[in-house]
Protein backbone atom coordinates (compact mmCIF):
# COMPACT_ATOMS: atom_id res chain seq x y z
CA UNK A 1 0.00 0.00 0.00
CA UNK A 2 3.02 2.18 0.48
CA UNK A 3 3.64 2.15 -3.00
CA UNK A 4 -0.14 3.07 -3.66
CA UNK A 5 0.46 6.07 -1.61
CA UNK A 6 2.81 7.31 -3.93
CA UNK A 7 0.97 6.96 -6.68
CA UNK A 8 -1.90 8.85 -5.45
CA UNK A 9 0.34 11.59 -3.97
CA UNK A 10 1.71 11.89 -7.30
CA UNK A 11 -1.52 12.52 -8.93
CA UNK A 12 -2.86 15.14 -6.46
CA UNK A 13 -1.84 18.22 -7.37
CA UNK A 14 -4.02 20.61 -4.67
CA UNK A 15 -0.67 22.77 -3.94
CA UNK A 16 -0.10 23.37 -7.39
CA UNK A 17 1.74 26.46 -7.57
CA UNK A 18 0.48 29.82 -9.58
CA UNK A 19 2.57 31.43 -11.84
CA UNK A 20 3.37 35.08 -11.20
CA UNK A 21 2.49 36.87 -14.32
CA UNK A 22 -0.99 36.24 -15.56
CA UNK A 23 -1.49 35.98 -19.05
CA UNK A 24 -2.67 39.22 -19.46
CA UNK A 25 1.53 40.35 -19.43
CA UNK A 26 2.04 38.63 -22.53
CA UNK A 27 0.39 39.17 -26.01
CA UNK A 28 -0.44 35.89 -28.13
CA UNK A 29 1.82 37.10 -30.55
CA UNK A 30 4.83 37.53 -28.66
CA UNK A 31 4.55 34.57 -25.91
CA UNK A 32 7.26 32.56 -26.63
CA UNK A 33 5.87 28.80 -25.57
CA UNK A 34 9.75 27.12 -25.93
CA UNK A 35 11.30 28.70 -22.75
CA UNK A 36 10.50 28.95 -19.37
CA UNK A 37 10.28 32.71 -18.92
CA UNK A 38 7.81 32.89 -22.14
CA UNK A 39 5.46 30.23 -20.85
CA UNK A 40 5.45 31.32 -17.24
CA UNK A 41 4.61 34.79 -18.58
CA UNK A 42 1.84 33.56 -21.01
CA UNK A 43 0.17 31.30 -19.06
CA UNK A 44 -1.78 30.98 -16.06
CA UNK A 45 -3.40 27.46 -14.19
CA UNK A 46 -6.07 27.46 -12.45
CA UNK A 47 -6.91 23.98 -10.19
CA UNK A 48 -10.41 23.17 -8.82
CA UNK A 49 -11.70 19.64 -6.72
CA UNK A 50 -14.21 17.88 -7.92
CA UNK A 51 -16.07 14.95 -7.16
CA UNK A 52 -19.28 15.13 -8.03
CA UNK A 53 -19.59 13.86 -11.42
CA UNK A 54 -21.05 17.12 -12.55
CA UNK A 55 -19.48 19.05 -15.58
CA UNK A 56 -19.65 17.64 -19.75
CA UNK A 57 -17.88 14.92 -18.65
CA UNK A 58 -19.94 11.79 -17.57
CA UNK A 59 -18.63 8.60 -16.30
CA UNK A 60 -20.25 4.93 -16.98
CA UNK A 61 -21.88 2.96 -14.46
CA UNK A 62 -18.91 0.77 -12.40
CA UNK A 63 -19.13 -2.63 -12.87
CA UNK A 64 -16.12 -5.66 -12.71
CA UNK A 65 -15.78 -4.92 -16.50
CA UNK A 66 -14.83 -1.88 -16.34
CA UNK A 67 -13.50 -1.09 -13.14
CA UNK A 68 -14.76 1.48 -10.38
CA UNK A 69 -13.70 5.53 -10.98
CA UNK A 70 -14.85 8.95 -9.79
CA UNK A 71 -13.37 12.65 -11.15
CA UNK A 72 -11.11 14.13 -8.21
CA UNK A 73 -9.93 17.16 -10.00
CA UNK A 74 -10.00 19.70 -12.82
CA UNK A 75 -7.04 21.84 -13.76
CA UNK A 76 -7.40 24.56 -16.20
CA UNK A 77 -4.70 26.10 -18.05
CA UNK A 78 -4.92 29.55 -20.31
CA UNK A 79 -3.41 31.93 -21.70
CA UNK A 80 -1.57 31.95 -25.26
CA UNK A 81 0.58 28.99 -24.69
CA UNK A 82 -2.16 26.89 -23.62
CA UNK A 83 -2.93 25.55 -27.14
CA UNK A 84 0.54 24.32 -27.06
CA UNK A 85 -0.67 21.43 -24.08
CA UNK A 86 -0.24 18.12 -25.61
CA UNK A 87 0.07 16.08 -22.27
CA UNK A 88 0.16 16.18 -18.33
CA UNK A 89 1.38 13.51 -15.89
CA UNK A 90 2.69 13.90 -12.32
CA UNK A 91 2.23 17.39 -11.98
CA UNK A 92 4.30 18.07 -15.15
CA UNK A 93 2.62 20.01 -18.03
CA UNK A 94 4.16 19.24 -21.54
CA UNK A 95 3.66 21.81 -24.31
CA UNK A 96 5.55 20.01 -27.03
CA UNK A 97 8.97 19.60 -26.98
CA UNK A 98 9.30 21.32 -23.14
CA UNK A 99 7.36 20.99 -20.04
CA UNK A 100 7.26 22.64 -17.08
CA UNK A 101 6.96 20.37 -13.50
CA UNK A 102 5.56 21.71 -10.04
CA UNK A 103 7.64 21.58 -7.53
CA UNK A 104 7.51 22.05 -3.95
CA UNK A 105 7.82 25.81 -2.38
CA UNK A 106 5.21 26.92 -5.32
CA UNK A 107 8.51 26.47 -7.77
CA UNK A 108 8.80 25.14 -11.28
CA UNK A 109 11.07 23.09 -12.89
CA UNK A 110 11.83 23.54 -16.97
CA UNK A 111 12.45 20.32 -18.69
CA UNK A 112 13.94 20.77 -22.07
CA UNK A 113 13.64 17.32 -23.08
CA UNK A 114 9.04 16.98 -22.50
CA UNK A 115 9.31 13.39 -22.69
CA UNK A 116 12.16 12.53 -19.91
CA UNK A 117 9.40 13.58 -17.19
CA UNK A 118 6.81 11.35 -18.67
CA UNK A 119 5.55 7.77 -18.07
CA UNK A 120 5.70 6.65 -22.29
CA UNK A 121 3.24 4.32 -23.32
CA UNK A 122 4.71 2.36 -26.38
CA UNK A 123 1.48 0.64 -27.09
CA UNK A 124 -0.48 3.60 -28.07
CA UNK A 125 -2.61 3.08 -31.26
CA UNK A 126 -2.89 6.22 -33.49
CA UNK A 127 -6.25 6.74 -35.47
CA UNK A 128 -4.87 5.08 -37.99
CA UNK A 129 -4.64 1.63 -36.43
CA UNK A 130 -6.83 -1.30 -35.98
CA UNK A 131 -9.55 -0.77 -33.52
CA UNK A 132 -12.82 -2.11 -32.77
CA UNK A 133 -15.72 -1.64 -34.86
CA UNK A 134 -19.46 -0.94 -34.55
CA UNK A 135 -18.82 2.34 -32.34
CA UNK A 136 -20.34 5.67 -33.43
CA UNK A 137 -18.31 8.16 -34.55
CA UNK A 138 -14.18 8.33 -35.67
CA UNK A 139 -11.94 6.97 -33.65
CA UNK A 140 -9.02 9.46 -32.59
CA UNK A 141 -6.62 6.64 -31.20
CA UNK A 142 -5.96 4.72 -28.09
CA UNK A 143 -3.58 4.50 -25.49
CA UNK A 144 -2.77 1.19 -23.45
CA UNK A 145 -3.87 1.24 -19.39
CA UNK A 146 -2.43 -2.23 -18.53
CA UNK A 147 -1.25 -5.46 -19.53
CA UNK A 148 -2.21 -8.78 -18.57
CA UNK A 149 -1.60 -12.68 -19.79
CA UNK A 150 -5.04 -12.34 -21.83
CA UNK A 151 -4.07 -9.18 -23.74
CA UNK A 152 -3.96 -5.32 -23.62
CA UNK A 153 -6.39 -3.25 -22.30
CA UNK A 154 -6.86 0.41 -24.20
CA UNK A 155 -8.52 3.59 -23.63
CA UNK A 156 -9.83 4.98 -26.98
CA UNK A 157 -11.36 7.99 -27.99
CA UNK A 158 -14.07 8.18 -30.63
CA UNK A 159 -15.72 11.80 -31.57
CA UNK A 160 -19.01 11.77 -33.12
CA UNK A 161 -19.74 15.44 -33.82
CA UNK A 162 -18.92 17.83 -31.29
CA UNK A 163 -19.16 14.59 -28.66
CA UNK A 164 -16.47 12.21 -28.09
CA UNK A 165 -16.72 9.11 -25.84
CA UNK A 166 -13.99 7.05 -24.43
CA UNK A 167 -14.26 3.08 -24.82
CA UNK A 168 -12.15 0.34 -22.48
CA UNK A 169 -11.69 -2.42 -25.15
CA UNK A 170 -8.78 -4.93 -24.66
CA UNK A 171 -6.55 -6.20 -28.21
CA UNK A 172 -5.64 -9.93 -28.24
CA UNK A 173 -2.34 -11.71 -29.25
CA UNK A 174 -4.23 -12.69 -32.37
CA UNK A 175 -4.64 -8.80 -32.98
CA UNK A 176 -9.03 -9.35 -32.46
CA UNK A 177 -10.86 -7.08 -30.08
CA UNK A 178 -12.77 -8.04 -27.10
CA UNK A 179 -14.53 -6.38 -23.88
CA UNK A 180 -15.61 -3.58 -25.37
CA UNK A 181 -17.29 -1.18 -22.80
CA UNK A 182 -17.72 2.37 -22.86
CA UNK A 183 -16.15 4.36 -19.62
CA UNK A 184 -17.13 8.16 -20.32
CA UNK A 185 -18.95 10.48 -22.95
CA UNK A 186 -17.77 14.23 -23.08
CA UNK A 187 -20.34 17.21 -24.82
CA UNK A 188 -17.13 18.10 -26.20
CA UNK A 189 -14.17 17.35 -28.44
CA UNK A 190 -11.35 15.52 -25.71
CA UNK A 191 -8.18 15.86 -27.34
CA UNK A 192 -5.66 13.80 -25.58
CA UNK A 193 -5.98 10.81 -23.01
CA UNK A 194 -2.72 9.93 -20.34
CA UNK A 195 -2.69 6.88 -18.42
CA UNK A 196 -0.58 6.74 -14.91
CA UNK A 197 -0.55 3.50 -13.62
CA UNK A 198 0.42 2.57 -10.01
CA UNK A 199 3.91 -0.03 -9.69
CA UNK A 200 1.92 -2.80 -8.24
CA UNK A 201 -2.01 -2.62 -7.87
CA UNK A 202 -4.92 -2.30 -10.20
CA UNK A 203 -5.30 1.93 -9.84
CA UNK A 204 -4.05 4.30 -12.08
CA UNK A 205 -5.23 7.89 -13.16
CA UNK A 206 -6.87 8.96 -16.39
CA UNK A 207 -6.55 12.49 -17.25
CA UNK A 208 -8.56 13.60 -20.08
CA UNK A 209 -7.41 16.67 -22.12
CA UNK A 210 -10.11 19.02 -24.04
CA UNK A 211 -9.87 21.93 -25.28
CA UNK A 212 -11.77 24.87 -23.78
CA UNK A 213 -13.34 28.68 -24.53
CA UNK A 214 -9.80 30.29 -22.96
CA UNK A 215 -7.67 27.43 -22.97
CA UNK A 216 -7.41 23.28 -22.07
CA UNK A 217 -8.96 21.68 -19.07
CA UNK A 218 -7.35 18.69 -17.87
CA UNK A 219 -9.84 16.31 -15.86
CA UNK A 220 -8.13 14.03 -13.86
CA UNK A 221 -10.04 10.44 -12.86
CA UNK A 222 -8.80 8.06 -10.22
CA UNK A 223 -9.22 4.70 -11.93
CA UNK A 224 -9.42 1.26 -9.79
CA UNK A 225 -9.22 -1.59 -13.05
CA UNK A 226 -10.13 -4.20 -10.97
CA UNK A 227 -12.04 -3.67 -7.67
CA UNK A 228 -12.93 -6.68 -6.90
CA UNK A 229 -9.58 -9.17 -7.22
CA UNK A 230 -12.31 -12.03 -7.62
CA UNK A 231 -12.83 -10.71 -11.11
CA UNK A 232 -9.95 -10.31 -12.78
CA UNK A 233 -9.43 -14.04 -13.10
CA UNK A 234 -12.63 -13.55 -15.34
CA UNK A 235 -11.94 -10.11 -17.08
CA UNK A 236 -8.84 -9.57 -17.08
Amino acid sequence: MKALAVVLAALAVSALPTFAHARQVAEPATADCTTFDGLTAGTAIRHTERDDGLGDIKLATPSSVVGDFYIYNEIYVSGPCATHLTQYQFSTFSFGAVALQALDGGKWQFIPNASSGFYLDDRAIPPSGAHPDGIAGTFQGAIGVDARGHGVKYAGIWQDGQRSSVYLFTRREDGSFTGVAQLLTAASAIRRLSYVPSPDTMLGGLNVLQDVADGVKITGIEWNLCPHIADCAANW
